[in-house]
């Protein structure tokens, strides 16, 4: 009795040769069509194109392109802050922190916001980076800051939970979460 693993099928020869026979056909057909229908544009690069020399001109030259419109984009948020507060309740620094930075507090949890209330921060900058003076706040009230967007625009949202600044780096006005 014979395996059923090794039993072979065969395709029969007149199969195999009307498959490749429409394959070859079909294929012929598609590039004489696509072919036909196609609209090439020529491009001739002369030698005189490939010779010339850039042209420089002087600002104030008549023939002189105009200058390239640049966007100017204003600094979204302030990043240097300078803070003095000695005992103040924790929810008013951040409140205080969002409005000199621009960036919204959203979705705070109200169990957050009477922890805020309790607690109380010291804390004093001096031309700091707002994400340094951020992380700061963070530390001494034990929330952690998650980033998001509000209307388009960056915000913190605080949770209540163990806050490690080893995890944040503050480079130049960026911080990062590692």
């Amino acid at each position: 009795m014979e395996n059923p693993q090794t039993q072979a099928r065969d395709i029969p020869l007149w199969l195999l040769g009307l498959v490749l026979l429409l394959s070859l056909g079909g294929g012929g057909l598609f590039l004489a069509w696509s072919l036909k229908h196609s609209s090439p544009s020529q491009v001739v690069v002369t030698a005189q194109d490939m010779l010339a020399e850039p042209r420089v001109f002087a600002p104030e030259s008549p023939e002189a392109p105009p200058p390239i419109a640049l966007a100017q984009v204003a600094d979204p948020v302030p990043t240097k802050l300078t803070v003095k507060w000695d005992n103040l309740n924790a929810d008013q620094a951040f409140r205080q922190w969002e409005s000199n930075t621009g960036v919204s507090l959203s979705n705070i949890d109200t169990l957050v916001w009477s922890h805020l209330q309790t607690s109380k921060v010291n804390l004093s900058a001096d031309g700091q980076g707002m994400w340094e003076v951020l992380v700061n706040l963070c530390g001494q009230c034990q929330v952690v800051p998650q980033f998001t967007s509000y209307n388009s625009k960056p915000a913190v949202r605080l949770t209540r939970g163990q806050f490690n600044s080893r995890f944040y780096f503050v480079s130049g006005s960026c911080l990062f979460h590692v």
